[in-house]
Formats: structure tokens, sequence, C-alpha cells
């Protein structure tokens, strides 16, 4: 509520040197856009039923697309935040680091379009989004990537909430090889819980290796219990975290207990780390006596604050 926090979570956020840059590229990219009713209906099949469904093509000027993208990566490199955080990370690790990161923003925005931008958007009679598609595959092309096309295909088929069934990804194909980033995602809400399974995956086609992150969460309304698991699967090697407890003694404005009944961090080779015990929170009418010489954390701007990291680690 003060106005020196209000002016830091603005200074953030709005005012910030990424935010003006997102925006004002966003802002060329949103010129170029186009919206046109699909005449025909597609079919899918959601839960072994076939339902013919319409929707909205969305296009953008390829060109428009390239000079935004090529304008934002130009001006976050000659930014003065991402020359801070330069500077920052090559005290750590040395000044070849800085050349590294370079390459990075290189290779983040190498994807560029050679035909415009095709995206049909599929929804219900209630309006909601059922599958983002495209009609064809895009061609690109990227120095660092070697990609020749993209294409999306992805279901939103749950009956109460669309997103709490999620099916498909986006392929990306470099001469005769083809990366598939899909999205699984399984959920439901009751009165008595909410439950979660959500899946990454990386895969390419002319192996059987395939890279996998993968979450399941379960969490009780009535009893404040949860029991979690999630891990990382690459080349027969996977790591993870298990965990269940529950959020007891809970009394509003004044504090509640953390308890965790057992957890585990795994690997192939067994249990790594293994946890129980509890956090209790509470009011208290102690004075908390602050020093001078303090700053407070929420009133200081985002560059004072990679400043004040920088001085703890040198």
């Amino acid at each position: 509520d003060s106005p020196s926090t209000a002016v830091n979570i603005k200074d953030a956020g709005t005012d910030s040197e990424l935010y003006k840059i997102m925006n004002k590229h966003g802002k060329m990219v949103a010129s170029a856009m186009t919206f046109e009713k699909i005449k025909d209906k597609k079919i899918f099949t959601f839960d072994g039923t076939d339902m013919a469904y319409g929707g909205v093509r969305l296009t953008v000027d390829k060109d428009v697309y390239n000079e935004a993208t090529e304008g934002m990566r130009d001006d976050i490199l000659a930014s003065d935040f991402y020359e801070d955080s330069k500077k920052g990370y090559q005290n750590i690790y040395g000044a070849s680091y800085g050349e590294d990161m370079d390459k990075v923003i290189e290779y983040m925005f190498d994807v560029y379009f050679e035909q415009d931008i095709v995206l049909d958007f599929y929804l219900d009679k209630k309006g909601r989004i059922v599958n983002i598609s495209t009609p064809e595959d895009i061609a690109v092309y990227g120095e660092y990537s070697n990609m020749d096309s993209i294409a999306v295909d992805i279901d939103f088929s749950g009956s109460e909430r669309t997103l709490d069934f999620i099916d498909g990804g986006i392929y990306m194909q470099a001469d005769a090889e083809i990366v598939f980033l899909g999205i699984s995602r399984k959920a439901a809400v009751t009165d008595e819980y909410y439950t979660e399974d959500l899946t990454f995956s990386f895969q390419e086609d002319n192996s059987d290796e395939e890279i996998t992150l993968w979450y399941t969460n379960e969490w009780g309304y009535e009893d404040h219990t949860f029991d979690l698991q999630m891990s990382l699967d690459a080349d027969d090697n996977s790591i993870g975290l298990r965990a269940d407890g529950s959020v007891m003694d809970i009394v509003k404005g004044e504090g509640y207990t953390f308890q965790i009944d057992h957890a585990a961090i795994s690997s192939d080779e067994g249990d790594l780390l293994l946890m129980t015990g509890s956090i209790m929170t509470e009011a208290t009418e102690n004075k908390i006596e602050v020093p001078k010489r303090a700053k407070s954390f929420l009133d200081m701007t985002s560059s004072e604050i990679q400043e004040l990291f920088y001085d703890a680690l040198f």
C-alpha cells in the first residue's frame, strides 16, 4: 500500500526496459494481424464422439513479424539492463561468458518465417477454444537452428473447463529430422479435491529416446492435504521429487502449520534425500528492531537489488 512500494512494482513492470522493448515490437506484430471466419467446419473426436467445429483464422504478416523479431533481438542486446546483467555474470564466470550470453539471445530469436503465419482457432458452442493448429506446415529458416518448417496441433477437450484436457504440441522439421515438443494435461476439480497430471516431452522422430518433465498433484479441499510428484527423465536417467502432507491448524490472520509427512528426492540409484517435519507460523507481539542503515527490500529498484546481489558475492 505504500507509495514507494507501488513505484517499485511499476518500475519492475510497465516502466522496465524489457517491458518497453517487448511492448514496442509486440504492437508491431499486433498491427499486422488479420482475422477471418473459417468457412468449413473441422471434425474432432473427443471421448469417442465426433464433433464438427468452426472457428477463426489468425494471419500475421511474415515481413512485419520478422522485422519485429530482429528489432527485439537488437534492442535487447543494446539495452542497459542486458549489459548490466552480462557484466554481472562475467564477474562470476569470466569474460567469455558474455559472448555465450550473446549467442543465447541470437539462438532465441533465430527463427524467421518465409511465409505468413497462419493459426486456426476452433471453438465450441460456448466460444471456448478446442483446438489450435496450423492448416499447413509453415516454412521457416534460421542461421543456427537449420529449421525448415514448423507446425502446431493442440487439442483442448475438457468438458467443464477445456484446459483440463490438453494433448498435442509443436512439430519442427530440419532436413529429414522432425522434432516434437509435446504437452499432455489431465485435471479435474470437485468439491472435495483438485488433481492435475501434466507432462512436457521432447522427442526426435528418428530416436526412441524421449526427454519428459512430469508433474502430478492432488489437493484435498476439506482436509487440506497434498500429494505431489515430479520427475525429469532423459536417456534412461531420471531424477524426481515426491512429497505428501497437509496444511494444519489454520487460523486466519494468525498462523498455520505446514506438515510434511514424507518427502524424497530420488534418482535411478535410489533416494538421495529423505525429509519429514513441519513449519509453524504464528502471530507475534514482539517488536522487530530494524537497524538504522537497513533498507526495505520491497522499496528497492531492480538495479539496486542486482547491485546488492553482486556485492554479496564479491
